[in-house]
């Protein structure tokens, strides 16, 4: 039988199905983009990180030019500014190219930030804000050392840890990729040897901080390993 004698197909009954409405299909596209938008970002800055800046789970960017002018350390164009930043992997599984992957668990040691203004701002996979280390949130007069956790670790829901007899404030992300960036302030407009230069800052504070997986710092008798951590 040809076409033009095919029986009609059957007029559908009920309301449309919102499976197949145009309408309703565009605005899950919406959202769906709206919602995979922060984590795609972050995954592709991962990536791209990894090749210019440093490996996941370390420290990137040397505090030797502000960061107008050191495009390792990330893009932004403040020239009194030093940047650190660091895309971190806290799922436990292993990282190709970098030995601080497969971890669940990091050490942050941060500088004393009661002379050099500095701030760590941590940020989840949607680029919530999670947490905020430095002068203005926790002033301090010596250096400190922060357990850095991601939503499946032992210690996701604890505000303080002993582990090995070592005390650690815990800051606990809720996705497993987080984003870590430091900002320090410095003057590169005035000499090096003014103590506010950017060579000044970078051997009093930007030199000190540290990222270390917990193995590693316990394997160094609960301190940072400062040679290794900045690329």
């Amino acid at each position: 039988m040809g076409l033009a004698g095919a029986a009609a197909a059957p007029a559908p009954k009920g309301p449309p199905s919102p499976l197949t409405d145009p309408a309703a299909i565009q605005a899950l596209a919406a959202d769906a983009y709206g919602w995979a938008l922060a984590p795609e970002f972050v995954y592709r800055f991962l990536k791209y990180s990894a090749l210019k800046t440093a490996p996941v789970n370390m420290l990137g960017g040397k505090g030797t030019a502000a960061a107008a002018w050191n495009n390792l350390a990330t893009n932004a164009g403040d020239a009194s500014v030093l940047y650190l930043n660091s895309m971190i992997d806290l799922s436990g599984r292993p990282v190709a190219g970098t030995p601080n992957g497969g971890t669940k668990e990091m050490v942050l040691t941060v500088p004393p930030s009661a002379s050099n203004y500095y701030v760590v701002n941590l940020l989840d996979d949607f680029i919530n804000s999670t947490g905020s280390i430095g002068t203005r949130t926790t002033p301090s007069k010596v250096s400190t050392s922060y357990l850095m956790v991601g939503p499946t670790s032992q210690y996701a829901h604890k505000r303080r840890v002993t582990i090995n007899g070592f005390t650690y404030r815990v800051m606990a992300t809720d996705t497993n990729y987080t984003w870590m960036l430091i900002r320090i302030r410095a003057d590169s407009l005035v000499p090096a040897n003014d103590p506010a230069s950017v060579a000044s800052v970078n051997a009093s504070t930007v030199e000190r901080f540290a990222f270390n997986t917990l193995r590693q710092f316990q394997r160094n008798g609960n301190a940072p390993i400062y040679p290794t951590t900045t690329s």
